[in-house]
């Protein structure tokens, strides 16, 4: 999986297609690109045409719906946020892609600007017949480079520290290298049947993976948990009492502290497939070691250890 970088995307009548910040509703009336304009574009399987487009400003995967909709309303990266992507040059359509589900083969579409579908915005992905040789087609999308617009003052606590690296390239895409890509590549009627079995066996869990290994933290004192507790605070998470488990952004884990032995021991119970174990026990480890730091709370003779169950 690869993110190629950023891009607008343009509708036939010349709006751009938007994600709404607080439910990722559809749209594509603005003639000016910003924050809900701007999109990173991630290249799943070349060979096979599958990509998928990571809002800017809400921080959530384009998915298919089961009701003909297909908001940007999901943090996991599954079958339902992969979508198959064909170039218009042999339809006439030299600069245009069409996106079709990889869950039903319906083709993402938009009506012309304020004519909102039931959706509640001009787009939805509710026919299967295309891409056909018209320009004025409505699933006909024009992909442009862009440059970051002006983030938001939580961008990165919501985008570029949760895809850990994946989504952080924050360049214009190379799209006439992606068109070029696509031409090129002939998708198969062996791979085609691959992917209707795929979306034909879709489930919740295709989306997860197991949980990671246990991490115990020994020395830490009420202090030091304390401090955890308070950053924690800071970003948004309540820790309350010794032990609990807590779910984010798709990430559940467990977490377990004795005060009168100084143990803590943190697990991951379940993760987004493309964030491996390695990195998310690496960023559990970042966490309790930032209460370590502070030198009021770690004298000189003490020494800390991990013990990796």
């Amino acid at each position: 999986m690869t993110n190629l970088g950023m891009v607008g995307i343009r509708s036939i009548f010349g709006a751009y297609l938007q994600a709404h910040a607080d439910n990722g509703e559809m749209h594509a009336s603005n003639p000016h690109r910003n924050e809900e304009e701007t999109w990173f574009l991630v290249e799943v399987d070349q060979s096979a045409h599958l990509y998928a487009i990571y809002n800017w400003s809400n921080g959530k995967f384009m998915s298919k719906g089961t009701n003909g909709c297909a908001p940007a309303n999901s943090t996991v990266l599954g079958a339902r946020e992969i979508w198959r992507v064909y170039s218009g040059e042999s339809y006439g359509a030299l600069n245009a892609i069409c996106f079709q589900s990889t869950v039903d083969n319906t083709f993402l579409g938009t009506n012309s600007p304020g004519n909102d579908s039931p959706c509640g915005g001009e787009v939805a992905a509710q026919g299967d017949l295309g891409p056909v040789a018209q320009e004025n087609w409505v699933g006909w999308w024009v992909p442009e480079a862009a440059d970051a617009p002006s983030p938001g003052k939580d961008f990165w606590n919501t985008i570029g520290n949760y895809v850990a690296g994946i989504l952080n390239k924050v360049t214009p895409a190379d799209v006439a290298a992606f068109l070029k890509a696509l031409i090129s590549s002939t998708l198969t009627a062996s791979t085609d049947r691959q992917l209707r079995r795929f979306a034909a066996e879709y489930s919740p869990e295709m989306e997860m993976v197991q949980g990671c290994a246990s991490q115990r933290f020994v020395n830490v004192t009420a202090e030091r948990y304390n401090c955890l507790i308070r950053k924690a605070a800071a970003s948004g998470i309540a820790i309350e009492g010794y032990e609990g488990q807590l779910s984010r952004d798709g990430i559940t884990v467990r977490w377990k502290f004795d005060p009168v032995s100084h143990l803590l021991d943190i697990e991951c119970l379940a993760a987004p497939f493309f964030l491996s174990c390695g990195t998310i026990n690496g960023k559990i480890h970042d966490f309790v070691d930032s209460c370590f730091e502070l030198r009021s709370l770690t004298p000189s003779s003490e020494m800390k250890l991990r013990d990796p169950r």
